[in-house]
Parts: C-alpha cells; structure tokens; sequence
C-alpha cells in the first residue's frame, strides 16, 4: 500500500475521476466554441484575420479549465488505484457527447446514447467489481514481472502490431 494513502477513500478518487473527465471536456468545448467563434468572425468580414488561440480570452479560459481538470486527475490517482481509476476516465467521453450537445449544439443520436450508456456500464463494473487494493512492488519484484516470459511475448507482439 502506498504510504499516505487509505484504502478505503477510494471513492474519493472514483469521484474526482468523473469530476476531472466533465471539467476536461468543459474546457475542451469551451475552446471549440472559441474556434468557431473566431471562424465566424473572420467569415463575416473578409478584411479580418484570425487571432492567435492566446490572443482570445474564450479560448485561454478553456485552456485554463482543461488543465485544471488535469490537475484534479493526477491528484485522484493518489486516492485509488489504476485499475478501478483508469476505466473511470471513459466517462471523459460521456461528458463530451453531453456538453458537445449542450454547448456546440452537436446532435445526440441514439446510437450516441446507447454508446453512453454501455461506457457507463462498463465503467460501474469496473467499479464495483474492481480490486480497490494498490499494491506497491519493490524494484526487484518490477523487474521479476517484466522479465516473465508471458511479459516479453507480449512486449514483442505489441512492439510488432505498432511497427
């Protein structure tokens, strides 16, 4: 276990996983609506030229939310493990389809809804049914593991599909 952290506030970390993924996306929308803004703008008067992302205040809050909500993602990880936290970001997409729709008035299909609703499934199963252990491996037990013959077919097959 690692030093500092309970075990039991895993929750927290779940919480601030879901927190993350719809503040990321709120960021990341914002500064969509600033691009089509500016897009607009410029169509609209053709002696106009587009502005630098930095030099439009929308687009510079946008940044400043999403890399808040990366902030608030790195410190959930220290509230749960990997294994029931990183699935959990899947609802990042659900937030997107959400606050695309709200926001950039993009449609929300059916099948957008059904695509929503089995990330939400299968992020819960995670979950729920996750091991909410996070176990701390000394150098020499890492090394062990990533010597394991199954380990190196698999770094080699993964290596081999990437080239």
């Amino acid at each position: 276990m690692a030093v500092g952290r309970d075990a039991n506030l895993w929750y927290v970390g779940v919480a601030l996983v879901v927190l993350s993924s719809i503040v990321l996306n709120v960021g990341a929308n914002i500064q969509k609506y600033s691009h089509l803004s500016e897009a607009r703008r410029v169509a609209a008067d053709a002696s106009l030229t587009a502005r630098s992302p930095f030099r439009r205040p929308v687009w510079v809050v946008g940044l400043l939310v999403f890399i808040s909500a990366n902030v608030i993602d790195f410190v959930a990880y220290g509230y749960g493990p990997q294994s029931v936290l990183a699935p959990v970001g899947g609802v990042s997409l659900v937030s997107n389809a959400v606050i695309a729709h709200l926001v950039l008035k993009e449609p929300f299909t059916r099948r957008d809804a059904l695509a929503t609703t089995t990330i939400l499934l299968g992020a819960t199963l995670c979950v729920v049914f996750g091991s909410k252990e996070d176990p701390q491996l000394t150098l020499d037990e890492l090394v062990d593991k990533y010597s394991h013959s199954a380990f190196i077919v698999y770094a080699v097959l993964l290596a081999s599909l990437m080239l």
